[in-house]
C-alpha cells in the first residue's frame, strides 16, 4: 500500500474512534425523537446535494487526475460549483418553510422551523467541508485534511462529553449551534493553512470544464437520481409511517452499523486516484493488485467491527446510550449484514468510476435500484415502515444489488473470479470462526470483545505476511 494510504488509514482509524464517540454521545444527550428529527433533516440535505451535484465528485477526480485545463484551474472551479449549490439549497429552504403545505409534506412530524433552519445550515456547512477536503485528497494532502478533521471533531466530543458529565440541559438548538461553529472551523482552517493553488478559469475554460464534467457523469444521471431517491425514501416513509422516534431508532442503527463502511470509504478517493493512473497506462496487472490490497484491507476492518458489534452491541447500547435505545439493538444488527455488502458495493462503484465505465455502471444499477424504490412504496401502503421492517428490506435489496455489482467490476481487472471469491468466503468463514470462539470461552461480554481482538489481529497479521502467494492465486 502506498504511503497516502497509509497514513491516511491512521488518521481515519482516529477518525472512526470519534465518530464512535459522537455516534454514542449525541443519541444520549438528546433521546430517540429529538435524534431522529436531527437524523431525518441531515438526511433530507444529503439527499439533495447528491442530486444537484451530478457526481461532479467523481468526475473531479477523474479529471484532477488527467490534469485535464491545470489543477489550479479545475480546483476553483469545483468549489465554485460547490457554492452555488449550497445558495441553490439555502434558497428552496428559505421558500419551502414560507409554504406550510409543502413544509409539512417535506418535514413530517418536526413543529419547530429552527431545527429545520439550523439543519440546513449544518448540512450545508458539512458538504462543503467534504468537497474541500475531496481536494486536499487530490493532491495527497493526507496529513492536512485529516489533522484538521480530527481536531475538530475532537473538540465537538469534548464539549459534548462535558455536557453529558455536567448533566447540562442539552437541546437540539445547542448541538446545532456547536456543530455549525465546528464546521465552520475546519472549512476556515483548512483554506488559511493547507497550501491549496486556485486559478480562476476563463469564461472559455469554465466552458470546457462543464461540458467536460457533464459529458463524465451524463451517464450516471438516471442512476444517480434514482440510487438518491432510493437512500432518502426509505427515512422519507419512515419519517411519515413511524414518526421521528422510529427514525431515531433506525438512524442511530445505522450509524453505529455503516461507521466501517465511512472509514473505508474515506480511503476511496486515494485508492480511485491510483485505480485511475493504473488503467490509464493499461496496466491492468497493477490495477488487479491495488484492487485487492484494497479490498481485502476493507474487509478484514468490516469483519472486525462485525465482531464487536455481536459481542458487545446489546451491553453498550443498554449501558451507554440508554434503555430508551433498546429497540434499535435488532435493527444494528440487521443493518450489520448490509453495510458488509456496503463494502463490495463501494469499492465496486470505484472501480466503475476510474475504469471511466459509467454507462455500464448506470445500466446494471437502475433496474435494481427502480425495484427497489417500487418495494419500499408498496410495502409502505400496505404494511407501513418501523425501523426495523425498513432495516430488513433495505438490506435484502443491497444485498442483491452490490452482489451483481461487485461480479460485473471484476471484468474489467484480471481477476480469477472462482479464486476470488473463494478467498473472500474463506475470510468470512475464518471470522466468523473466531466470533464463535470468543463468545464460547469469554464469560463475560468485554473478555469476549478482548479475546476476539487477540485472536483476530493475529490471524490478520499472519495472513498478511502470505498476501504474495494469496495474490497470485486469484491474479492473472
Amino acid at each position: 500500500m502506498a504511503k497516502d494510504n497509509i497514513k491516511k488509514l491512521l488518521f481515519t482509524g482516529v477518525n472512526l474512534a470519534i465518530s464512535i464517540c459522537l455516534g454514542l454521545l449525541v443519541p444520549r444527550v438528546l433521546g430517540a425523537e429529538l435524534y431522529g428529527q436531527f437524523t431525518y433533516i441531515t438526511s433530507l440535505g444529503v439527499f439533495f446535494f447528491q442530486m444537484v451535484l451530478l457526481s461532479f465528485n467523481n468526475a473531479f477526480i477523474y479529471h484532477h487526475s488527467l490534469e485535464i485545463e491545470g489543477k489550479s484551474t479545475i480546483n476553483f472551479f469545483y468549489l465554485r460549483i460547490i457554492s452555488i449549490l449550497v445558495c441553490v439549497f439555502a434558497v428552496l429552504t428559505f421558500v419551502i418553510l414560507q409554504l406550510e403545505y409543502f413544509k409539512d409534506l417535506i418535514y413530517p412530524d418536526i413543529a419547530d422551523d429552527s431545527f429545520i433552519v439550523l439543519g440546513g445550515i449544518f448540512a450545508s456547512l458539512t458538504f462543503f467541508q467534504l468537497r474541500l477536503f475531496d481536494v486536499f485528497d487530490a493532491h495527497k494532502k493526507v496529513v492536512h485534511s485529516e489533522v484538521i478533521r480530527v481536531l475538530t471533531r475532537f473538540g465537538l466530543v469534548i464539549i459534548i462529553s462535558y455536557l453529558v458529565v455536567s448533566q447540562s440541559p442539552f437541546s437540539l438548538h445547542r448541538y446545532y449551534m456547536v456543530s455549525i461553529f465546528f464546521a465552520l472551523l475546519s472549512i476556515v482552517v483548512g483554506l488559511k493553512t493547507v497550501g491549496i493553488q486556485f486559478s480562476l478559469p476563463s469564461v472559455l475554460q469554465s466552458s470546457r470544464l462543464l461540458r467536460s464534467f457533464w459529458n463524465y457523469s451524463r451517464p450516471l444521471i438516471y442512476v444517480l437520481i434514482i440510487s438518491a431517491s432510493y437512500s432518502f425514501l426509505g427515512r422519507y416513509l419512515l419519517q411519515f409511517d413511524g414518526g421521528s422516534k422510529e427514525q431515531g431508532f433506525y438512524n442511530f442503527a445505522y450509524t453505529v452499523a455503516t461507521m466501517p463502511v465511512v472509514f473505508i470509504s474515506s480511503l476511496v478517493m486515494l485508492f480511485s486516484s491510483d485505480l485511475v493512473t493504473a488503467l490509464k497506462n493499461n496496466k491492468k496487472q497493477l490495477a488487479s493488485n491495488t484492487f485487492l490490497n484494497f479490498i481485502v484491507i476493507s474487509l478484514a476492518v468490516q469483519l472486525f467491527a462485525l465482531g464487536l458489534i455481536v459481542l458487545l452491541m446489546e451491553r453498550v447500547v443498554l449501558v451507554i446510550v440508554g434503555a430508551e435505545f433498546g429497540p434499535a439493538i435488532p435493527v444494528i444488527y440487521i443493518l450489520s449484514v448490509f453495510s458488509t455488502f456496503h463494502v463490495f458495493g463501494v469499492i465496486a462503484t470505484a472501480v466503475f468510476n476510474s475504469a471511466g465505465e459509467n454507462l455500464i455502471y448506470a445500466k446494471l444499477n437502475i433496474s435494481n435500484l427502480v425495484a427497489g424504490v417500487c418495494v419500499m412504496i408498496i410495502y409502505s401502503v400496505i404494511y407501513g415502515f418501523t425501523a426495523i421492517s425498513l432495516s430488513l428490506v433495505v438490506t435484502g435489496l443491497y444485498v442483491i444489488r452490490s452482489s451483481i455489482i461487485f461480479y460485473k467490476c471484476l471484468g474489467l481487472l484480471q481477476m480469477r473470479v472462482i479464486q476470488l471469491y473463494f478467498l473472500l468466503g474463506g475470510l468470512f468463514s475464518l471470522a466468523i470462526c473466531i466470533i464463535l470462539v470468543a463468545d464460547y470461552f469469554g464469560g463475560d461480554d468485554i473478555y469476549k470483545a478482548l479475546i476476539f481482538s487477540l485472536l483476530y489481529v493475529s490471524v490478520a497479521l499472519s495472513l498478511w505476511r502470505l498476501r504474495r502467494q494469496l495474490t497470485s492465486l486469484v491474479i492473472n
